[in-house]
């Protein structure tokens, strides 16, 4: 669970492949799933991130998918903009990656990277709860951009009771909280909602709802963290999935581009401190993605795959008419 900065930048298919075979325990249709990679449902989806990662190694695309820093390529989705070019940059990245699925498989892993590269670098945010989570997070930052890891995300906690859901609580029954803390680090239990790409990623970044009243009763439920997916005691439960092994031809898009979401189940699970970047804050998690810019920076990237999808529903609807002679 280290977050040391020793990878090499970008990562093709087959390194992310490998990368799923952590012992992560996944759940589909009632069973446990042995292997992502192989597993009907799930199999697809992870060859096709798979594919898009080998882009990222095109000669022709390098300098629109990547950037060089300290002698490595990098995600484009990792820099940090300071300049209205930076930001046009990444915009390109994150088109180009949104039309290799014509939009339709909508996180990819520079979704989630633009959320860890702007909490980065407004870090100095996290600093107000404890100065080390600050450097935790940038340390993180490192972490995923060097070795090119794929995220998920779970930010929504299951709702018990609807009246006290809307005074800002959560139910110890079954939302995510904090139990314990111990010298190593704190200790998790309870469900979350929703983890698309979970089955996928290597890691599952646990980020505060914004939704959270200064409350006593919430200093539990008030922490953000991030964790391998494989880590013991995450268990991930998906829906049903809509790859039902049909041919690419009858469902072009399920059969390439399930994403699939997960119900994210921790089960006294163990957050080392140095994985920890908010704890015990519930005012300042409510303030974290307005205030480091996260949502700004993600939104960016939603909004080009939009266009992505946008265009494709256009020229579909084009195509249609043309071939039914409506368009006369």
């Amino acid at each position: 669970m280290s977050t040391s900065s020793t990878g090499t930048g970008i990562r093709n298919g087959r390194q992310y492949l490998a990368g799923l075979d952590d012992g992560r325990e996944v759940w589909l249709a009632g069973k446990r799933v042995a292997d992502v990679t192989t597993e009907p449902g799930l199999c697809r989806g992870a060859h096709t991130l798979a594919a898009f990662m080998d882009r990222q190694f095109d000669p022709k695309l390098a300098d629109t998918l990547t950037y060089e820093e300290h002698g490595r390529r990098y995600g484009m989705s990792f820099l940090t903009p300071r300049t209205a070019h930076d930001v046009a940059r990444r915009g390109a990245a994150f088109y180009e990656w949104a039309t290799w699925s014509n939009g339709m498989f909508g996180r990819t892993p520079d979704y989630k990277n633009a959320s860890v590269m702007a909490f980065a670098a407004g870090a100095d945010f996290l600093a107000q709860g404890r100065p080390e989570f600050a450097d935790n997070m940038r340390d993180y930052y490192a972490f995923v951009r060097d070795n090119d890891k794929v995220l998920t995300h779970t930010l929504v906690n299951p709702t018990f009771n609807h009246a006290q859901a809307k005074e800002g609580k959560y139910s110890d029954k079954v939302a995510l909280q904090i139990v314990k803390e111990t010298d190593a680090g704190i200790v998790v239990n309870g469900a979350r909602l929703l983890a698309t790409l979970g089955p996928h990623a290597d890691e599952i970044e646990v980020f505060p709802s914004t939704l959270l009243t200064a409350s006593p009763d919430n200093l539990p439920f008030a922490f953000a963290f991030a964790l391998p997916v494989g880590t013991p005691g995450i268990r991930l439960i998906c829906r049903d999935t809509y790859d039902l092994n049909q041919s690419r031809f009858d469902a072009p898009l399920a059969s390439r581009f399930e994403e699939m979401d997960a119900v994210v189940v921790f089960d006294n699970v163990l957050v080392p401190w140095e994985r920890v970047f908010m704890y015990r804050e519930p005012l300042l998690c409510n303030r974290a993605f307005a205030e480091t810019n996260a949502v700004i920076h993600m939104m960016h990237q939603v909004a080009c795959g939009k266009l992505a999808k946008a265009e494709f529903i256009v020229g579909l609807l084009c195509a249609m008419a043309r071939a039914t002679g409506k368009d006369k």
